[in-house]
């Protein structure tokens, strides 16, 4: 790969990870909000479409919504500060497509074994899943460079 087609690729990858940080920190900080806030049509699956497509929970015991929402933004901080320097930080890099692909997979699985939460196939399991694709393609073709 050409210094100019290697400079590209590795630029790509960065704003993806900029991109994807940040996106995991707004998604989550907002839930951490309606989950603070107890605001019933997000946090609940019966508190309307937003919930129903979001939420994992009918009942009022969140922390647990509270717990991941608080991983995830950490997460995300930890994403945006390897995207200055991606092949340094390779394995934060793959934890995050990893991770993503696993804990959707499961978010899917359940979705689909589940009748009270196949709604979540049309919402946060797709949406979720787009982190974890877009990354994989601008990865692979750096991953190489990574030693």
């Amino acid at each position: 790969m050409s210094t100019t087609s290697q400079d590209v690729r590795i630029v790509r990858l960065q704003w993806g990870l900029r991109i994807g940080g940040a996106a995991m920190i707004l998604f989550f900080v907002i839930a951490a909000i309606g989950v603070l806030t107890n605001y019933h049509a997000m946090i609940n699956e019966n508190g309307g479409l937003l919930g129903e497509l979001t939420a994992w929970s009918d009942h009022d015991g969140h922390e647990y919504a509270l717990m991941i929402a608080v991983i995830y933004i950490v997460w995300g901080a930890f994403v945006w500060r390897a995207a200055r320097d991606p092949l340094r930080h390779r394995l934060m890099v793959e934890f995050t497509i990893v991770g993503n692909f696993a804990h959707l997979g499961v978010m899917g699985l359940m979705a689909i074994f589940d009748s009270t939460h196949t709604a979540h196939l049309l919402g946060d399991v797709p949406l979720g899943l787009l982190l974890p694709i877009i990354l994989t393609i601008l990865w692979l073709p750096v991953r190489q460079l990574a030693t």
